[in-house]
């Protein structure tokens, strides 16, 4: 299962929220008041933003009453189970709910009753599984939650303590990625890789406004710092997403998410192969396809337009050059330039993309390439 979650279970009161410090955003219904809504009845729930209520006063902004007007969740015919479980019942006259096994979830632990009956459960606190991945998936919650990028604020979600400036928002980044790389290394193989298997930021920041202006900056600078970050931790990563039917109304067409690079709407009324790519400056950057060593840093600056890539050798003879793709587009459209540490390199012109084969000199232990573009 992809992300998954307790839900109710271990929950202790079913009239209070799931966790003392979970992130609460918007309407924030308890249990107790999710089961009656779902079942046709109002109820006055929390609402939450972000600031100091949230984090550092830790109360919500206020109480609105949500009318569903009857409309119930469950088929006609069909009761809500929780009540019929006893959880909570109706006064016939008032109408008004009350709970009635309110730690009814308390004594179940997820993982002992529901997860290990239906799976093998590796050895802790190691796992050995051979060929093995360590795929967690990252945002930056604040721009996935609130669709807006602010580049000097964020919240540190294993705190949570809000963080402020662009250098300690970017270093927050950083040092939560690097926290499951740290991970991988504690827990697993001394081999096993860490793959960022899902990361991206929404595009439809600050209420889509770049659809109407064609002005995807923030967009470019939300994506360029999920990518730095992830650079300076020498990760893997796989972005989320591509939906070839995106549009800037509908999105993904799935959960109201928009975090396709490409959009039929930003395609129209053109013929550019490329067309329909959004915030592409963020994205589209150099990046090292093979390696004959061991990284140490990969990184793109998208404000000088540099790539660097460092790696060290144990002195082996190697019959193959380390690989490095350049895409012409966007950043690179009059050529590129090559330095080199020692060894020698060839640059392979290929359709809209350079490949830089690099033959370092097994001699030396530590090698780099830097990668700028030709000015014309």
């Amino acid at each position: 299962m992809n992300e998954p979650v307790t839900g109710y279970i271990g929950v202790a009161d079913i009239e209070q929220h799931f966790t003392a410090n979970e992130f609460k955003l918007g309407y924030a219904p308890t249990p107790f008041q999710g089961m009656c809504l779902a079942n046709g009845i109002d109820c006055k729930v929390e609402v939450w933003s972000t600031g100091i209520n949230q984090y550092i006063l830790g109360r919500s902004d206020r109480k609105e009453s949500v009318a569903v007007n009857g409309v119930r969740a469950w088929k006609d015919g069909v009761g809500c189970i929780w009540k019929e479980l006893g959880l909570y019942d109706v006064d016939p006259v008032s109408k008004k709910p009350t709970a009635l096994r309110r730690d009814y979830f308390q004594n179940v632990d997820f993982g002992r009753d529901c997860y290990v009956p239906f799976a093998t459960v590796p050895p802790f606190p190691t796992i050995s599984i051979p060929r093995s991945v360590n795929a967690t998936h990252w945002y930056d919650g604040i721009t996935l939650f609130f669709r807006v990028w602010l580049p000097w604020f964020t919240v540190n979600m294993h705190t949570p303590w809000p963080v402020f400036g662009r250098k300690n928002v970017r270093a927050s980044h950083v040092n939560a990625l690097s926290a499951i790389k740290a991970t991988t290394t504690r827990c697993m193989p001394s081999d096993t890789p860490t793959l960022i298997g899902e990361c991206g930021i929404p595009f439809n920041l600050n209420d889509g406004a770049a659809y109407e202006t064609g002005d995807f900056q923030p967009q470019v600078d939300a994506m360029d710092n999920t990518i730095s970050s992830l650079e300076t931790n020498v990760l893997n990563y796989t972005l989320w997403c591509y939906t070839s039917d995106n549009t800037n109304q509908t999105g993904d067409n799935w959960n109201l998410e928009d975090f396709s690079l490409f959009s039929r709407d930003q395609a129209v009324g053109s013929t550019d192969r490329d067309a329909g790519g959004r915030a592409k400056q963020g994205y589209v950057r150099p990046a090292a396809w093979r390696v004959q060593g061991v990284p140490t840093k990969s990184f793109f600056d998208l404000e000088s337009i540099l790539y660097t890539l460092e790696f060290v050798t144990n002195g082996a003879a190697v019959d193959a050059p380390t690989v490095i793709y350049v895409p012409r587009t966007v950043h690179f459209q009059d050529g590129v330039g090559v330095t080199v540490s020692d060894g020698t390199f060839s640059i392979e012109h290929l359709d809209g993309y350079d490949l830089v084969h690099y033959c370092h000199d097994p001699n030396l232990p530590s090698h780099s390439v830097v990668i700028k573009r030709n000015h014309i």
